[in-house]
């Protein structure tokens, strides 16, 4: 009998480890339940704050190359803006389709008023930085030097007609000897400043 008391005494046991052990197996399973659904909540809105971020970051890129839309733009970007846009707007025409616009805009402009097709480069991102500015350069210098141009044609009008005004002075008898020293200084001052 003392066997049946040992025995009890380890169903009873048994049976309340089991039922322990139950009750902490359903609060585990719930615990990764809740940890699980806690889980889908982070990364859903992880994944919410991650498409916020990169609605963000396109409308941001969409500002800086709608620029390049724009003709004005043309006439004064340097070949650090035009690279500058073409990598925003290559890094990001897959998502937007106004991007993609300005891309292919970009593209056409590059190639008409550079000479380069930028989707079939040979050269180094450096070195069509550094041919964009060249090209640049040696436009503003034809422009500076047809300013001058005008500016030199300009002086030569002014000379002619003040040599003009000076004949018919003579002419008229109404040139005295101050006035042709003063005329012929300034002219030896207009032909140094040149």
């Amino acid at each position: 009998m003392e066997s049946d008391g040992i025995d009890a005494a380890l169903g009873d046991s048994l049976r309340v480890g089991l039922m322990v052990a139950g009750r902490l197996g359903e609060q585990l399973a719930r615990l990764r339940e809740g940890q699980l659904r806690q889980a889908e909540a982070t990364r859903a809105q992880e994944l919410r704050e991650l498409q916020s971020r990169f609605d963000a970051e396109r409308l941001v890129a969409r500002a800086q190359v709608a620029q390049a839309n724009q003709s004005q733009w043309w006439e004064h970007a340097k070949p650090a803006d035009i690279v500058d846009a073409w990598q925003t707007a290559n890094a990001w025409q897959q998502h937007d389709l106004d991007i993609e616009r300005a891309a292919e805009r970009i593209r056409v402009e590059v190639k008409e008023r550079y000479g380069i097709d930028p989707r079939n480069l040979n050269a180094a991102p450096a070195q069509v930085k550094e041919h964009l500015q060249n090209v640049i350069d040696a436009s503003k210098a034809a422009d500076e030097h047809r300013t001058q141009a005008k500016r030199d044609e300009m002086l030569a009008a002014q000379m002619v007609l003040d040599a003009d005004r000076k004949d018919r002075d003579a002419e008229s008898g109404l040139v005295n000897d101050a006035d042709v020293a003063r005329d012929q200084s300034a002219s030896v001052r207009l032909e140094a400043a040149s």
